[in-house]
């Protein structure tokens, strides 16, 4: 089976499991505690003022309807209106999607360009003093909450060396230079590197560790195999296999973002237009996104597979 017929059958096989999400996501926030109304009409309204809203967002028709209103304004990129800012939901989404983009970004390059080579060289050494500072340092990332590593990066270098600005995007006031925009993603990007970094190396080092007792890897040092050729070429392509699903599972978060590691550090992303959604009961904005990060799921799911043929071509399409 060729890779577009491959893709195709899953496109085919995945649509009636994402028009199932829409509706459990659809019925979840709305039997959630919380009225959007009489959050929009403030402390001070009355039974009248609330119902007139609720009237105004149509959130008095029967909720059939309302589902079918929105999932046909949905497929035709449409996610509504937001019940707070009253602005279109995918304006809303398009303008954050960069920020958490770079974050997000910078930070799974970072991670791989350093899980990568650490965990190959943990695999290798096994048992080492090397092996045993990297294996304590996945511990330690693994187990660390991110909001309170962000608040201590924050304390420490941007409260008492004053190294880095604590919050948001730019300094406000001033200009988005990229090299004000460089300083503000260090720490963020920094918190979500560490601990992907971490979660990743393990998983390098279990990957190479399997690889290092087949038979061929064997079979290939009796033969003189330089030690280079052997580890690069050929035990670490098969012991990335963990990592690829890891790095598909991860795709959805370089559209979504971090939600927490956003909202500690002001990060104008759709991290915290999530937080702020959720937190203000907007649900039009929650809704849109929760289906994004679904759809974004599935792309990852379907990229890990395809990557899977990439690093061993044995594998088939199916």
């Amino acid at each position: 089976m060729s890779t577009a017929e491959y893709i195709a059958r899953r496109a085919l096989q995945l649509a009636p499991l994402l028009l199932l999400l829409t509706v459990i996501v659809f019925l979840m926030i709305h039997l959630a505690p919380g009225d959007p109304a009489q959050n929009l009409a403030g402390p001070r309204a009355t039974d009248a003022d609330i119902e007139r809203i609720r009237d105004a967002m149509g959130l008095n028709e029967p909720i059939i309807k309302q589902y079918g209103i929105w999932i046909g304004k949905m497929l035709t990129g449409d996610f509504g209106e937001s019940f707070i800012s009253h602005r279109p939901v995918s304006d809303m989404i398009v303008e954050r999607l960069w920020p958490t983009a770079l974050l997000m970004g910078t930070a799974n390059i970072v991670s791989l360009l350093i899980a990568i080579p650490l965990g190959l060289i943990a695999a290798v050494k096994q048992y080492s003093l090397s092996d045993t500072v990297l294996t304590t340092i996945t511990f330690v990332g693994i187990s660390i909450p991110s909001f309170w590593f962000g608040l201590l990066l924050m304390w420490l270098f941007g409260i008492q060396l004053q190294w880095l600005p604590l919050s948001g995007m730019a300094t406000p006031g001033e200009p988005a230079t990229a090299i004000s925009v460089l300083q503000h993603l260090i720490m963020p990007a920094g918190v979500i590197a560490f601990i992907y970094t971490a979660f990743w190396m393990r998983f390098v080092r279990s990957g190479v560790l399997e690889v290092l007792t087949q038979d061929y890897v064997l079979f290939a040092r009796s033969k003189g195999l330089p030690a280079k050729r052997l580890y690069v070429k050929h035990v670490l392509r098969t012991g990335l296999m963990p990592l690829v699903t890891l790095i598909g599972l991860s795709v959805p978060e370089l559209i979504t973002g971090s939600v927490v590691i956003e909202t500690v550090f002001s990060w104008p992303g759709l991290g915290l237009l999530t937080y702020s959604a959720a937190n203000s009961r907007d649900f039009t904005v929650v809704m849109a996104l929760v289906v994004l990060a679904s759809i974004a799921v599935v792309i990852g799911n379907l990229l890990a597979d395809l990557a899977y043929r990439w690093v061993d071509p044995r594998i088939r399409l199916t």
